[in-house]
């Protein structure tokens, strides 16, 4: 994790030593190009990312081009199952509650007019509860964190989409009918989203 967030701070710091944040037009002599990107506070949309989370999404600059992006959801499933048409006996009883909750902070790095390319960092939890009444639960937690880079299009002033690349650590504890395990894996991390920008 410790490199994880060195390499991002490396990008951070050469960024702003090469005067990252910068806007360019491509035709200055064009009364006619007008700027729409970050014309908005705040958003509001979707986002589905597998190293800084999924759900609905609220985002905020909180200082020029720093932004912090909040998102979640959370789940209910239930299934029940007979052992024939009677349904005198029951052989399935699960509930599954699962939540996701993440994290990310973003730095724009060049803004053009209608578009910005930032890079990122964040994480998520993720919990899954499978209750069996039958046999035994099922749990399942999950935190990931990642580092990437991104790009937001904008289609006017007010909606917008996004695309995320990065490397992702996920961390995964289970226990699955009283047998416990763990499991630590590294990987490429893709996201992709779409906000309402006021």
């Amino acid at each position: 994790m410790k490199q994880f967030i060195c390499l991002f701070f490396t990008v951070l710091c050469v960024s702003q030593s090469t005067n990252a944040q910068f806007t360019l037009n491509s035709n200055r002599s064009n009364a006619d190009t007008v700027m729409i990107a970050n014309l908005f506070d705040n958003s509001v949309g979707l986002k589905y990312s597998n190293f800084t989370g999924y759900g609905l999404s609220f985002s905020k600059i909180i200082y020029k081009d720093y932004s912090l992006h909040f998102c979640g959801v959370i789940e209910y499933i239930e299934h029940l199952s007979w052992e024939d048409m009677s349904k005198a006996k029951l052989t399935t009883n699960q509930k599954d509650i699962t939540y996701n909750f993440g994290l990310e902070f973003r730095r724009n790095v060049v803004t053009y007019n209608y578009s910005n390319l930032y890079v990122l960092i964040g994480g998520y939890i993720d919990e899954n509860k499978y209750s069996n009444t039958v046999d035994n639960d099922v749990v399942t937690h999950k935190f990931a964190v990642g580092i990437g880079v991104g790009a937001e299009w904008f289609l006017s002033s007010h909606v917008s989409g996004n695309f995320d690349l990065g490397y992702k650590f996920d961390n995964i504890e289970a226990v699955d009918y009283n047998k416990p395990s763990v499991t630590r894996k590294t990987g490429v991390g893709v996201g992709v989203g779409l906000q309402y920008h006021f």
